[in-house]
């Protein structure tokens, strides 16, 4: 988790190192830090979701694919887009 904390600190707008992060702290348990990733997530971009988590990660190893989003899932995010104020 180290390297993902540094990719953030060099980078803050940095959509995957978020979304990474996000599902470290969730398959963790880490709710509060898990969440707090998320909301950085949909600041950089908004409604993403994990159909926009498959869409990037559609050529990768099904089992890291489900690692991915079972740590996403976990943090909180959902599977269709949200709605955006």
């Amino acid at each position: 988790m180290q390297f993902i904390k540094r990719s953030v600190a060099h980078n803050p707008e940095s959509l995957p190192a978020h979304f990474f992060l996000a599902a470290c702290h969730g398959q963790l348990g880490e709710d509060t830090l898990a969440h707090e990733a998320l909301a950085e997530v949909w600041r950089i971009s908004p409604g993403f979701s994990m159909a926009s988590v498959r869409a990037i990660a559609a050529y990768w190893r099904a089992a890291d694919l489900d690692l991915l989003t079972e740590g996403l899932r976990k943090a909180g995010m959902p599977e269709e887009a949200r709605l955006v104020d």
